[in-house]
């Protein structure tokens, strides 16, 4: 009995898996971009938060300062969160506002960014509020980009999220790769479908009227994803564009990683649990295919967990009875199983690499990004256990590094770094 419900939870999780899959391949169409005549018109107000981050805060504000775009229209702050070193005065030598809060009780980066909200939305005129980490390098034609978005109506937007040092180990290989993955797996192909994409906690642009009506929730490790979630039940889409990029420092070694990840799960599974009910309830009562879609995606760490257990508990069926025909059925099963996963951890990288234009890189970089994606079972199962925490775990930063390619490239132009190959829209 215990197997035939190994096997009914198995052939479910396969189901939704070919779901993601389906979905996933909308990203290798064509994008329509938005179409807009008006030219660099909107202000923007650019929002870092920054948490004893001295040593790369003034790459950030350069980039910013740097943009593509009126200067006279741009303004950068930096909040400097409860910070003991020089983070307010690289920030104001780089050329940034810098807005100092002290809150020993509240020190979530969610407290520190909805207090700035707040500052920007009492004293600063702008239409649209865009969003970095201190460690962040971005792309010169961000604004521009943010500002034809928002002259198509568009009201959320995130940018196509990089890795600033992908050549540092084998993990921000593995990383980088990822990243690529993610970015036309979920994000580019949610977009070409007319589906909600979500948030990805640096490097989006709202507009105003989005940060006066949704205040984020402070306790939240997860409040972009909690905000996308919001957005997609009121009906307003999050919408993603690959036509400018930020480029993220991502730790080199196994463990930061994997305690970057585990603070990216608990962020998650918070979420998930106080509000995939609703989105399936939404899904079911409008009905709304955007619901569902993003509702499964907020059980996806749980489904990746769900999926390795039921494996091992085959497995250890298998050691104690293999005779039991039962468990002969569910390895008969497991082999389009086996497929849909060799497909989505071997073929699909290697899809999307080559077009990407980083076939050389996903191909060196193929074996050990198979070990790493087993690295997120713990990364979930931990996130899990700490899901109730509200300890905001800085990540250290090791210093300023040059993005993998040049800033503000055009879509298809070639790069100064392997890794990167051409940049196809």
């Amino acid at each position: 009995m215990c197997v035939e419900v190994l096997i009914a939870v198995a052939v479910g999780l396969f189901v939704l898996y070919c779901w993601d899959l389906v979905v996933s391949l909308a990203g290798f169409l064509p994008l329509r971009h938005p179409q807009s005549a008006e030219g660099p018109e909107r202000r923007f107000a650019c929002i870092v938060c920054a948490h004893n981050e001295q040593r790369v805060i003034a790459g950030v504000v350069r980039a910013l300062r740097e943009q593509d775009y009126p200067p006279d229209l741009v303004r950068v702050f930096v909040v400097a969160d409860n910070c003991t070193d020089d983070t307010a005065a690289a920030a104001t030598s780089a050329g940034a506002e810098v807005l100092v809060r002290h809150d020993e009780t509240k020190r979530t980066k969610g407290y520190a960014l909805q207090w700035g909200m707040d500052q920007l939305l009492a004293h600063v005129d702008f239409d649209g509020l865009c969003v970095f980490d201190a460690d962040n390098d971005v792309d010169r034609n961000f604004l521009r980009v943010m500002n034809g978005h928002l002259g198509s109506g568009s009201r959320a937007i995130q940018c196509f999220l990089d890795t600033k040092n992908p050549e540092d180990s084998w993990v921000t290989r593995c990383i980088a790769l990822a990243y690529h993955v993610t970015n036309r797996f979920w994000m580019r192909s949610r977009e070409r479908l007319g589906l909600p994409a979500t948030l990805g906690g640096t490097g989006f642009c709202l507009e105003r009227g989005i940060v006066q009506e949704y205040r984020w929730d402070p306790g939240s490790l997860s409040e972009d994803l909690e905000l996308a979630v919001k957005l997609t039940l009121d009906g307003i889409r999050v919408h993603f564009t690959p036509l400018t990029r930020i480029y993220d420092e991502k730790p080199p070694g196994l463990y930061a990683s994997m305690r970057q990840r585990m603070r990216w799960m608990q962020g998650h599974n918070d979420v998930a649990f106080r509000w995939v009910s609703r989105c399936l309830w939404h899904a079911a009562r409008a009905p709304s295919i955007g619901a569902l879609d993003v509702g499964l995606y907020l059980l996806q760490p749980l489904r990746l967990l769900t999926a390795f257990l039921v494996m091992v508990a085959l497995l250890v069926a298998l050691a104690l009875d293999p005779s039991n025909p039962s468990v002969a059925r569910a390895f008969s099963f497991s082999i389009p199983a086996v497929v849909l996963w060799g497909a989505v951890f071997l073929g699909y990288p290697l899809l999307v690499a080559t077009a990407e234009g980083v076939g050389w890189f996903a191909l060196k970089t193929l074996v050990p990004y198979v070990f790493f994606s087993f690295t997120w079972v713990p990364a979930v199962f931990l996130g899990l256990l700490r899901m109730r925490s509200r300890v905001w775990l800085h990540t250290k930063h090791v210093g300023e590094k040059v993005s993998g390619a040049p800033k503000g490239q055009p879509q298809g132009a070639a790069s100064d770094r392997d890794h990167r190959g051409e940049r196809g829209d």
